[in-house]
């Protein structure tokens, strides 16, 4: 009888190793899914090259947009950008990236043509509008984002521009996003650039972000079944 319980042990002793070492395995799998980055920008940004080129459907009419702030309404600027009802809401269509200019400029160079709100002590608020069946799905990112523009170079998009990714040709900064995905996942994060990460020692910036609150179903995402329908 000892024998047998000794024997039982073992073998669940041996189980519950091999239940971890599978489990640890997988976490390393997702671990190394999950460090998998981007390795370009696949945005084109707005200057006065891609505006020649940019099909009539893709560049609104006017760029003005209207943003109440404090009770007081202001208008700014995003060149380039499908701007309707009266200066309240953009239509966004891919590849273009935009930038909120305090006039309609495409000159990114300067910080002062940057509109750069005072965020701390304060709320703001945006709403998205997906479009149903015909939004933003899986293998589409859609970012709302601040990054600190400009950089000193202009880079290979020739618009100064910076991210935590820190892209071959582009510039480095930090960056907090805001909102970003699809109508099946959002998510907020923040990419801090101090150096010394342990993911990777040859980051500038944190490129996986820290932290993170990434949004899933049942909380949010595709159809009715969730608490936020990302169709909606």
């Amino acid at each position: 009888g000892e024998k047998d319980d000794a024997e039982e042990k073992e073998k669940g002793d041996e189980e519950d190793k091999n239940d971890k070492e599978d489990k640890g395995d997988q976490a390393k799998q997702e671990k190394a899914k999950f460090g998998h980055r981007p390795k370009s920008l696949n945005s084109v940004p707005v200057t006065n090259a891609t505006l020649e080129k940019m099909p009539k459907k893709s560049k609104g009419s006017s760029s003005a947009i209207k943003i109440d702030e404090d009770g007081k309404i202001n208008t700014y600027y995003l060149p380039g950008a499908t701007v309707v009802d009266n200066g309240k809401s953009v239509e966004y269509r891919p590849p273009y990236r935009f930038y909120l200019m305090k006039t309609d400029t495409t000159d990114y160079s300067k910080e002062e043509n940057f509109y750069k709100p005072i965020f701390p002590g304060k709320t703001f608020s945006v709403d998205m509008d997906f479009r149903g069946q015909n939004g933003p799905s899986c293998g589409c990112n859609i970012n709302f984002y601040l990054v600190d523009m400009p950089v000193s170079l202009p880079g290979k998009d020739k618009d100064y521009y910076c991210d935590a990714q820190c892209f071959p040709g582009l510039g480095c900064c930090h960056e907090f996003d805001m909102n970003e995905g699809n109508e099946h996942v959002q998510q907020i994060t923040n990419h801090a650039c101090t150096g010394h990460y342990s993911q990777d020692s040859s980051w500038k910036c944190n490129k996986w972000g820290d932290p993170e609150v990434k949004i899933t179903p049942p909380e949010f995402g595709k159809g009715s079944g969730n608490t936020i329908d990302g169709t909606k």
